[in-house]
Order: C-alpha cells, then structure tokens, then sequence
C-alpha cells in the first residue's frame, strides 16, 4: 500500500499497470493503466475517461489517495 498526496504528486515509478486508487474516503476508485495513464468513471464528465497525470481541474487526481495492489488468493 502506497499513500500519495494526490494522483498528480505519485511517485509514478512505484505502481504497475492494475493498481487501484482509492480516495481516503473511499469513494471513488481509479486503475492504473501504465505509462502515467489512470482510467475512471468521471462523475463529473457522465461517462468512463483514461487520462494522463498531470491532469488539470479533476478533483480525483487532486485529492489524498491510497495506491492498492491485487494479489491473487490462494485456492
């Protein structure tokens, strides 16, 4: 688990493609994509967006976020 400042402050070099964001509240989620893309269900666009950090006036890569990855569980 990794926390960051925001999605735009990520140290980018320390997720791989898969790891989700989560705000502190747990609110909302985002999957990283690789090469500072994250994809989202944008509630303030309606629709699904992939974007490349930094991204400007989206209050999702401004806030506080904890950076999880999956592991897959044994059997």
């Amino acid at each position: 688990m990794l926390d960051a400042p925001s999605i735009n402050e990520l140290d980018h070099t320390k997720v791989l493609p898969g790891d989700l964001a989560v705000t502190s509240n747990g609110v909302h989620i985002m999957a990283y994509l690789g090469e500072q893309e994250w994809i989202e269900a944008d509630p303030g666009v309606g629709r699904v967006i992939v974007a490349r950090v930094p991204v400007a006036e989206n209050y999702w890569f401004e806030t506080r976020m904890r950076v999880m990855r999956w592991s897959v569980l044994a059997r």
